[in-house]
């Protein structure tokens, strides 16, 4: 086997397996055994007892020599199956085992000691038609995912404190959402305390272990003689499967003490699209934090802009306050996503439709908060250029620019709808959404032929009438906004009969009095009866539907003729009638046949 020299990466590590059987390929081969076949497994950058490939991931430094097994079970469809073996690698990186000519579920697992997995692949191999031929890789994807193998961290580093205010310190992993001191697997806290005098003036370290895989935030806190907080610190941590995380270069906090943390910059709104239910929508809100990483928590302010004067809408923070709108990010039922724990750069809110926004963030720790940052003009213009949509447009009433999402309400009224050939049939109301920019957005038009189609029955749609009834093409103001469908009904679209039907030739339709109104001037009255007549030969039933904007009315019959007295269901209007006739065929079987054809009602 060819030797690689490659990253041997946590998330995606490769593992190339080579299997072989009797006149199966080149250099296959056969184990003892009658019907099993021989599977050689090669990890790329490992090379037996000897590799040294390394590669630093985070946590720690993963090298094949950290190694101290490698161990590989299966299961078949066949329910055979074989427990936990552990690999013997050569000096080239392969080992063998043996398996039957099944569909096998596999598993790897890569050991740093005899009872600690740190990285784990899972394969399904096939080979119930013998092995695949040599060279053809099947490959699995090592990662830490699904181990719980409690990890670790140690840190440290210094912080200036020339004056030498700082007595002691205490350090904790927090969860990111509640804010919670952790509590390692065998019941320990993570909050641990150190001294920070003498010898150990401007110097903190931190070690903890047997601690959940996770991602956590370590925070630590500097205080004087009488035990008061001057300065704290934070970032987040990442713990793996039995994996220690580790700083390779002292972390440096540089001037903390007795500082409030400065305001967050870059920040943005984004609207995560297709995520609107109901009247709700996700944006997702970024900032980038000051460098210092002093602070304790974010607060989040947004405001409601929709009218001149702006109104407090929320403010997500530490604590709750109904009189003045405040309330615990992870407890809030418009928390969608992220936290505002300290260490954080994100988190997702769900917004009304229909309305408009500004956001305002701030850093705070024990001795106060940041001034606000609002989004600045470089935030709103990266924000509006990104793809796929986006929670900002124009605001004439409120500053520049705002955060928002309107709904137009598109009444099919009776239509049915279909934007693409793909598509299907939309009935009833369709609901678009769109970003208000300070400019007309032209209203959903359907096609005179192709799509956008817009029908009722085979009368095509006019145009959009707004609530007063008047036809509008686009929208110029911000609002959720209700449009209804007006439909042309003095045209019939083409109606195209289906094969399995034939044509009539000779069918009349005539008021009672006699005026033929088959494609003509003629008109007939609700008062007024259709007497429909199919005399081509042999017709044993008729069915007459005469189609209209909200559906459709119809007569049937047994003979010729049929007597249509359901005029008074339908508005004055040029509309279609579909004639269908029953003529049975020389071996008495029954045929439909057809006849489409325009008749006008004004009284």
């Amino acid at each position: 086997m060819k030797k690689f020299v490659k990253s041997f990466l946590m998330a995606a590590a490769a593992l190339m397996l080579f299997a072989g059987c009797s006149n199966l390929g080149n250099d296959a081969t056969v184990s003892g055994d009658d019907g099993k076949v021989v599977l050689t497994i090669g990890i790329d950058g490992y090379n037996g007892p000897s590799g040294n490939v390394s590669r630093t991931v985070n946590p720690g430094t993963i090298t094949s020599a950290d190694f101290s097994k490698i161990t590989i079970k299966g299961e078949s469809e066949s329910y055979d199956s074989f427990t936990e073996k552990t690999l013997e690698f050569k000096s080239d990186g392969t080992a063998t085992i043996e398996l039957t000519y099944d569909v096998w579920y596999l598993t790897l697992t890569a050991y740093t000691s005899d009872t600690t997995p740190v990285l784990q692949g899972r394969r399904r191999v096939d080979f119930r038609n013998g092995a695949p031929a040599s060279n053809a890789p099947i490959t699995f994807k090592l990662s830490a995912e699904g181990l719980e193998t409690a990890g670790g961290v140690s840190l440290s580093g210094t912080f200036t404190d020339e004056d030498g205010l700082a007595e002691s310190y205490a350090a904790a992993l927090y969860d990111l959402y509640t804010n919670e001191i952790i509590i390692g697997t065998t019941g320990t806290s993570t909050l641990k305390t150190g001294t920070c005098t003498g010898d150990d003036k401007g110097k903190f370290s931190y070690t903890v272990s047997n601690v959940k895989p996770g991602r956590y935030n370590f925070r630590i806190y500097f205080k004087n003689h009488d035990g008061a907080n001057i300065g704290t610190w934070g970032d987040i941590v990442v713990i793996a499967p039995g994996r220690t995380t580790t700083n390779e270069d002292t972390i440096a906090l540089g001037d903390i003490l007795m500082k409030k943390p400065s305001a967050p910059t870059a920040l943005s709104a984004y609207y995560m699209n297709k995520s609107v239910t109901g009247n709700y929508y996700n944006a997702l809100i970024t900032w980038t934090r000051a460098e210092l990483h002093n602070e304790e928590y974010f607060e989040l302010t947004i405001n409601d802009v929709t009218a001149t004067t702006p109104v407090t809408y929320k403010i997500f923070t530490n604590t709750t306050d109904a009189e003045t709108k405040k309330e615990i990010f992870f407890e809030s039922a418009s928390r969608v996503d992220g936290t505002l724990a300290a260490g954080s750069e994100y988190c997702i809110v769900k917004l009304p439709v229909g309305k408009k926004f500004e956001i305002s963030i701030k850093a705070a720790n024990f001795l106060g908060a940041s001034d606000s940052k609002s989004r600045d003009s470089a935030s709103v213009a990266s924000t509006i250029e990104l793809a796929n949509g986006n929670a900002v447009g124009a605001n004439t009433a409120y500053g520049t620019e705002a955060i928002n999402l309107m709904k137009i309400a598109y009444d099919l009224n009776g239509g049915s709808l279909k934007l693409s050939a793909s598509s299907g049939a939309i009935t009833g109301t369709y609901n678009d959404f769109v970003i208000f920019k300070n400019a007309d957005i032209t209203l959903l038009t359907p096609a005179a032929t192709g799509y956008p189609e817009l029908t009722n029955g085979h009368h095509p749609w006019q145009s959009w009438k707004n609530a007063a009834g008047t036809a509008v093409t686009k929208v110029s103001e911000f609002g959720n906004v209700a449009v209804t469908a007006n439909y042309n009904e003095s045209s019939i679209i083409n109606y195209e009969i289906n094969d399995t039907y034939g044509e009539l030739e000779d069918v009349t339709i005539t008021t009672a009095s006699g005026d033929d109104v088959v494609n003509s001037a003629n008109t007939i009255t609700s008062n007024g009866n259709l007497i429909i007549t199919v005399n081509d030969e042999g017709v044993t039933h008729v069915k007459v539907t005469i189609l209209y904007p909200r559906g459709e009315v119809s007569e049937e019959d047994d003979g010729n003729t049929v007597t249509f007295k359901k005029l008074n269901a339908i508005a004055n209007g040029v509309y279609e009638v579909q004639v269908i006739a029953t003529i049975p065929d020389a071996n008495g079987v029954d045929k439909l046949y057809s006849f489409v054809c325009a008749i006008t009602k004004n009284k």
